[in-house]
């Protein structure tokens, strides 16, 4: 009897020792990350922005970054994305965590004319809280460089059961998601460099994006985009796409390449590839068992006029058999595609403007 005891005791032992190996595991790499994105600043708990309005204001103080809410947008209002960009909500997120409300206008005074403009989109199945963790981890890398950073913060939380289902119906989500921030885009007409970093399926977002708003403004005389005619890509002085672990198609891509050469803005796209992400490579599962791969996954076919605007950095040997965001941010070659952002461009927008005619 004390031999089945012994041996139930020491089974049961195993077991708890291995669940608390396991939690302390999965938790280690977020806070790991974390704490590198506040750069060793005391950051508070970031706030749920669908609970509690938080502090209305952070007097004077000039935010680590702005968040763009469309979380609360229907999926019926942004069939007309004119209209439902004024249900956008804005916070702006200070240096030590501190989450405080703000209106339009306060951004836009902020970012209209800033010499570069920062616009993020995170990927599939992130809370809001999860969403600003992100953008610490971004921030962390990008902290130093010019210019002011936005988060754009979509209703990505797991919503159906099945992760299947779920990423199907956040892949239109996505797409829906492009056409409001393309329209948001088009009230700020940005002047200066507009430098689009999207993880995942933000990466979607953002191609679509760019090649929207370079598209004809105009069918059977009925406004599509810019009240003006005019749109945020022409507006701009140089647009840079930066696309890590991009959950998008080809098909995609080459839009957005084809849409870069109708205008006479320099752009470039870098992009990363990662041979093992497991989610990337079951991208092709989307819709059906055999429909396209994601260009994160494999490389991509482009048209040959269209190669030298695109960069692709194979980053399967530092990040590895994984999609987790905080391993692509930790990667050298990620970090050093988003420093470079800060190098000068002047040879490269002469190279880019050649291309373009």
């Amino acid at each position: 009897m004390k031999t089945v005891c012994s041996g139930w005791t020491i089974r049961w032992t195993r077991v708890l020792a291995a669940a608390v190996l396991t939690v302390v595991v999965s938790v280690a790499p977020n806070q790991k990350i974390v704490a590198a994105g506040t750069a060793g600043e005391k950051a508070a708990a970031p706030s749920d922005l669908n609970a509690n309005p938080p502090e209305p204001t952070l007097a004077g103080k000039a935010p680590a970054f702005w968040v763009i809410s469309s979380r609360s947008i229907s999926w019926t209002q942004l069939k007309n994305p004119a209209d439902a960009v004024s249900q956008l909500r804005y916070f702006q997120v200070d240096r030590q965590g501190h989450t405080a409300s703000a209106e339009e206008p306060e951004l836009q005074e902020a970012v209209g004319n800033a010499e570069t403009l920062w616009i993020v989109v995170h990927g599939n199945r992130m809370s809001s809280n999860d969403a600003i963790r992100f953008m610490w981890g971004f921030h962390g890398i990008v902290k130093d460089m010019d210019g002011p950073k936005i988060l754009w913060s979509w209703p990505s939380q797991p919503t159906v059961r099945g992760l299947a289902r779920d990423s199907r119906l956040k892949a239109m989500r996505s797409v829906q998601e492009a056409a409001l921030l393309t329209a948001w885009l088009d009230r700020l007409q940005p002047k200066g460099r507009v430098i689009l970093v999207g993880y995942s399926f933000g990466a979607k977002t953002l191609l679509r994006a760019f090649a929207e708003s370079v598209r004809t403004t105009r069918v059977e005389n009925v406004q599509i985009l810019g009240g003006d005619g005019e749109t945020w890509v022409h507006s701009a002085q140089r647009v840079e796409l930066l696309l890590i672990a991009p959950a998008a198609d080809a098909s995609e891509l080459n839009e957005a390449l084809q849409a870069g050469k109708q205008v006479q803005v320099p752009f470039r796209i870098a992009m990363t590839v990662n041979r093992l992400d497991p989610a990337l490579k079951w991208y092709r599962h989307l819709w059906t068992c055999r429909g396209p791969n994601a260009i994160g996954w494999i490389l991509p076919c482009v048209a040959a006029e269209t190669s030298p605007m695109l960069r692709i950095i194979d980053v399967t040997g530092e990040v590895g058999h994984t999609h987790q965001w905080q391993r692509y941010f930790q990667s050298r070659s990620v970090q050093a595609i988003l420093k470079s952002s800060q190098v000068s461009i002047e040879a490269a927008c002469v190279t880019q403007s050649g291309v373009n005619r």
